[in-house]
């Protein structure tokens, strides 16, 4: 198993959240969410992420992907 020895736990993923993803990401990553959490390491460096948190920022950039694209 994977020995993230300078995790900084942030929060600790609901089962809810576990199970809506469980179908979605690879299953490496919810054992990673099962085992630390959500946090970070190398100093912040990385990030283990709630994608709950930023659903409103990905569905703009989504909504604005769509739209053409316009020179000033």
């Amino acid at each position: 198993m994977l020995n993230l020895n300078d995790f900084v736990l942030n929060q600790r993923p609901s089962r809810n959240i576990i199970e809506e993803y469980e179908d979605k990401i690879p299953s490496q990553v919810i054992d990673i969410w099962k085992q630390y959490g959500f946090g970070s390491i190398k100093k912040g460096y990385l990030k283990v992420i709630n994608p709950n948190d930023y659903i409103t920022l990905l569905q703009l950039y989504i909504l604005d992907m769509k739209q053409p694209f316009h020179y000033s």
